[in-house]
């Protein structure tokens, strides 16, 4: 519509015997083939919602390290990078994902580069985060293809404000709820996140927050309607329950990896927050 030729064609691919694929939201979508070989792709982008951590079809795996290995671009939205980091195809450049996914995948890969940025473009391999992400990574794409003025108008017939660059972090959950554009809350808000596990005092958060402890009491009163130390704590737990339910990680090694060297204290912690033990919650 906005080219007078065609510039991309695509194919909708799925696991052997397929017919179609239903979707998280319920929604089903007819596919064209089941993993050819015969065909040259430019570009395999692979889409999952939140089952990739645990996605592990040997067929589909080989077949993306092929493509691979035919000088395909490979590209992931959302826990898709689960899936390209068991095919083998991310040590040599890393990617971003979804923070709701970002501490199991620590975990899972410690080895990995991965980051809170929108989108990462690394040679042949792509991932975006999810959402919005997938939008900006598709544009700067198009941009490399078209250039910017094709990927300028395409961003406008999406209402898109502007193409976020690549390397741009995704807005913390935290920040998305504040509301906020205040550089001290964002920043404290960032070394919560950076230090779930090494936890800093308010002092020392405030402090390289560039304000004084009562400001950044009153900062977060005031955009969040609870104190930082209640937003750090529900922060670590928050993390504490994604490890519990995304890995086999011990519920004592979560304890620590949250900021919690008691046990005990990280039980009372989770269940004051969640009403229920650790344990339970996995189970």
């Amino acid at each position: 519509m906005l080219s007078e030729d065609t510039r991309y064609r695509w194919r909708l691919i799925g696991l052997t015997g397929q017919n179609s694929a239903r979707s998280n939201c319920g929604a089903e979508v007819v596919l064209d083939a089941a993993l050819p070989e015969g065909e040259n792709f430019d570009v395999v982008m692979l889409c999952s919602g939140n089952d990739g951590r645990d996605f592990n079809n040997r067929e589909t795996l080989a077949w993306l390290r092929r493509r691979y290995g035919s000088g395909c671009r490979i590209g992931a939205v959302g826990d898709g990078a689960f899936v390209l980091a068991r095919a083998g195809l991310l040590e040599k450049h890393g990617c971003a994902i979804h923070w709701r996914h970002l501490p199991a995948f620590k975990e899972r890969y410690p080895d990995i580069d991965v980051s809170r940025a929108l989108y990462r473009i690394s040679g042949p391999i792509v991932t975006a985060a999810g959402g919005a992400g997938a939008l900006d990574m598709m544009l700067a794409l198009i941009a490399e293809d078209h250039g910017k003025r094709a990927s300028d108008a395409i961003a406008r017939w999406f209402l898109h404000e502007r193409a976020r660059a690549h390397g741009e972090e995704q807005p913390m959950a935290e920040a998305l709820i504040a509301g906020s554009s205040d550089t001290r809350l964002t920043r404290a808000l960032a070394l919560m996140a950076d230090h779930l596990e090494d936890t800093l005092s308010i002092g020392d958060i405030a402090e390289a927050a560039g304000c004084s402890r009562r400001q950044l009491q009153r900062l977060f009163l005031t955009r969040t309607g609870t104190s930082p130390m209640r937003c750090y704590s529900e922060m670590r737990l928050d993390r504490a329950r994604t490890l519990l339910r995304d890995t086999a990680m011990p519920v004592t090694e979560v304890a620590v990896a949250c900021g919690y060297p008691s046990p005990s204290h990280f039980a009372r912690a989770y269940r004051a927050r969640f009403g229920e033990t650790p344990r339970a919650d996995r189970r």
